[in-house]
């Protein structure tokens, strides 16, 4: 009998290219890394303003706005995340249940 592996029993087909692999590599990693950059840009901005600022109401604004901004993003990151992985769980039941259907 035969160990199981991770080797899908499908693959792909078409096969994906090799741009398509480079494409999927390169979104995968600038994602996260834009998020990052975006709170750090933030978090400078806000040290820059706080200290160039002499109305003290002009520095809350923008530390509330800026606040704002970077948790909205990663909000929607989660979201994203959220939504995907409820999708691929409904994938996942769905091939269950249509394999027990066929044996």
């Amino acid at each position: 009998m035969a160990e199981p592996t991770d080797t899908p029993v499908n693959p792909s087909w078409p096969p994906t290219t090799l741009m398509e692999r480079i494409k999927a590599l390169a979104g995968d990693l600038a994602r996260p890394y834009v998020q990052y950059a975006i709170g750090t840009a933030t978090a400078a901005a806000i040290i820059i303003v706080a200290l160039k600022v002499q109305n003290g109401n002009d520095g809350a604004i923008l530390i509330g706005a800026a606040g704002l901004i970077v948790s909205a993003i990663f909000a929607a990151k989660s979201l994203e995340n959220s939504s995907t992985s409820k999708h691929t769980a409904s994938v996942e039941i769905a091939k269950a249940t249509t394999s027990e259907k066929a044996s």
